[in-house]
């Protein structure tokens, strides 16, 4: 990533969390801190009613005192408990709430980030370990786990203190004693949270491409290659190695569980056999009543319960604010929020590039380097070159989804800018190379936008246009009828030619001044290619167009075109000049002829 991961302190990453939660859900918060109260208050109650019961037993007017002291508590006791219930199934409502929104936060800043940072592998492993903190993995949710350990070590803490102040009472021994014990089966937490931490980055690089095998075994577009080239064992095979690891790191982590669970039962035994020798030594002296003995039992095991739910919930709380730290980082990262598909009432649009250049990574050569262009308002330009030439890398820096590392781009006196990016790329409506059509209504994918915001009027007008308004209104909801069945059961499916007049409608619907077409014929033969991107222009005529191809013949109609070469403009010219060059452009148009022989494409041999 272009910003590294921060590493964020404990304390800054419960400020964060706080702050989702402040933001969303602040009621919950309370709610948590009256459950964290009245469970310290019942548990203290609780502890006392046992002894205070041994000692009416043994004293005059039980009966009376029975009805008149102990049940109203024990009825307290209950109401409380009562009441805690009900908070906790409101806070497990409000969590839901808070995990859903945050999850919706962490989309937006996957769908608006620069598209150049959401390709590098760190981020995409930054998202997925940010979304997981929004959900229940292990039966525990990381952002709310924050939450709750929180108010759990405020109530351990709490409780700490009550029962140390009446333990001392007896036998201050006692107090000191059970507050060091668990000195030793914390050692051996930390140790296993360390070996965590230290193999996290791989665990989740499994599950990462776990849960890539799954979706990917799902989905339609792989089924035909997958029964074809019987593609199922090697699913199998690479999801079972994957899980042999997976199986490894589990199975080490239990070993370090286990021996940090055996030195806490040891120290348990020990704790517990100390304590009451103590306390029964105190009761065959006559120092304490048998009620008081009571009392002082429960107190024993509830003070060393809170202090192992001090270390229990401090380390749980460092471990899950160090996940938390991924959550902090993405919603750090700065994304697009805008709309850039208003109708832009210009028809075209001049581009100036000067000294352009651009690389994928610090070290390595330029993709495209040195470029200097303008191309005028209302022009038709070609960028051809062969494959890996730098046509895609450029247009992906034309149309701002990568940013120059030198040089500067305008159009008219918009200058592209980091800080304006929405600006720059509303000027732009883009056909790419690869087609992805979205499971939405059709009213929705022409539109880029939601049916409340959409003109239903330019929708018909724009399919319409390009041929696919018959077929569409045919269908039995129309153009809100549903786009393939992907999640949608009565959904409708359209043809490879079909889906791209589709994304053409949405090019005409935005109106954009300047055209981007990204070889999104290029699995078509180059005779169909050539009479689309014919139709294209005529139906996308006056506006500022580029078209992006590796056949030199699909584009000739075009006022000039640029032939790229290793990143840089070799030759550029119209179709004839560059012919009566005889230079490189020509050379391979006449070797792509040789296999179209007959064909229009012949034609150019005139110019020799």
């Amino acid at each position: 990533m272009d910003n590294k991961r921060i590493i964020y302190s404990t304390r800054e990453n419960i400020k964060s969390t706080l702050v989702i939660f402040l933001k969303y859900k602040k009621s919950v918060l309370w709610v948590n801190f009256f459950v964290a109260l009245l469970t310290l208050l019942t548990q203290f109650a609780a502890t006392y009613l046992p002894g205070w019961i041994v000692d009416l037993l043994t004293g005059e007017n039980v009966g009376t005192q029975i009805w008149t002291r102990v049940l109203p508590v024990v009825a307290l006791i209950g109401i409380s408990e009562l009441v805690i219930e009900v908070l906790n199934r409101k806070k497990a409502l409000a969590y839901q709430a808070v995990s859903q929104k945050t999850a919706l936060d962490i989309n937006r800043v996957q769908v608006g980030a620069r598209y150049r940072l959401t390709e590098e592998k760190e981020f995409q492993d930054l998202a997925y370990e940010s979304v997981r903190c929004t959900q229940t993995w292990g039966g525990k949710r990381v952002l709310t786990a924050v939450v709750d350990d929180l108010f759990y070590l405020f109530q351990a803490i709490g409780g700490f203190l009550l029962f140390a102040v009446l333990l001392s009472t007896v036998n201050p021994v006692i107090a000191v004693f059970l507050t060091i014990a668990p000195a030793v089966p914390y050692y051996f937490v930390k140790k296993s949270q360390e070996f965590y931490e230290k193999n996290r980055e791989q665990w989740t690089k499994i599950d990462r491409i776990q849960w890539y095998l799954l979706q990917a075994s799902e989905r339609l577009e792989y089924g035909k290659d997958v029964r074809m080239y019987s593609l199922k064992n090697w699913f199998l095979s690479v999801y079972s190695e994957r899980m042999q690891e997976r199986n490894a790191l589990d199975h080490k982590l239990l070993k370090r569980q286990m021996t940090a669970d055996f030195a806490d039962l040891l120290i348990l035994l020990l704790r517990d056999g100390l304590c009451y020798f103590l306390l029964l030594n105190k009761v065959l002296t006559g120092q304490i009543s048998a009620g008081m003995f009571v009392i002082m039992f429960a107190a024993v095991s509830n003070f060393s319960n809170c202090v192992n739910e001090i270390v229990k919930y401090y380390g749980e709380l460092k471990g899950d604010c160090r996940q938390i730290n991924n959550l902090h980082n993405i919603l750090n990262v700065p994304y697009q929020s805008g709309n850039q598909n208003a109708e832009n009432e210009e028809k075209a649009r001049e581009l100036v590039l000067e000294n352009v250049s651009f690389r994928y990574s610090e070290g390595k050569a330029p993709t495209i380097q040195g470029i200097n262009l303008h191309i005028k308002a209302g022009e038709k330009v070609a960028l051809i070159g062969v494959n890996g030439a730098g046509k895609t890398t450029l247009i992906k820096v034309l149309c701002g989804l990568y940013s120059p590392d030198t040089g500067s781009m305008r159009s008219g006196d918009l200058v592209y800018r980091e800080d304006e990016l929405e600006k720059w790329q509303g000027l732009f409506s883009c056909l790419f190379q690869d087609i992805h059509v979205l499971p939405y209504s059709f009213a929705e994918i022409v539109s880029a936008t939601t049916l409340e915001e959409a003109d239903v009027n330019r929708v018909e007008h724009c399919l319409k246009m390009v041929g696919l308004w018959d077929k569409i209104s045919g269908f039995p909801n129309g153009i809100y009828e549903k786009f393939n069945k992907l999640l949608n059961d009565d959904g409708k499916e359209l043809s490879g030619g079909e889906k791209q007049k589709l994304l053409l409608a949405r090019s005409l619907y935005r109106s954009a001044p300047i055209i981007i077409l990204d070889e999104p014929t290029s699995a078509l033969d180059p005779l169909a290619e050539e009479e689309l991107y014919q139709s294209y222009n005529e139906l996308l005529g006056g506006r500022t167009m580029i078209f992006v191809s590796h056949r030199l013949s699909s584009t000739r109609f075009c006022d000039r075109i640029l032939f790229l070469e290793s990143g840089q403009i070799a030759e550029q010219g119209t179709f004839e000049e560059l012919m009566e060059q005889k230079g490189k452009y020509a050379e391979m148009f006449h070797s792509q002829a040789k296999y179209y022989a007959g064909s229009t494409y012949g034609e150019a041999e005139e110019h020799e």
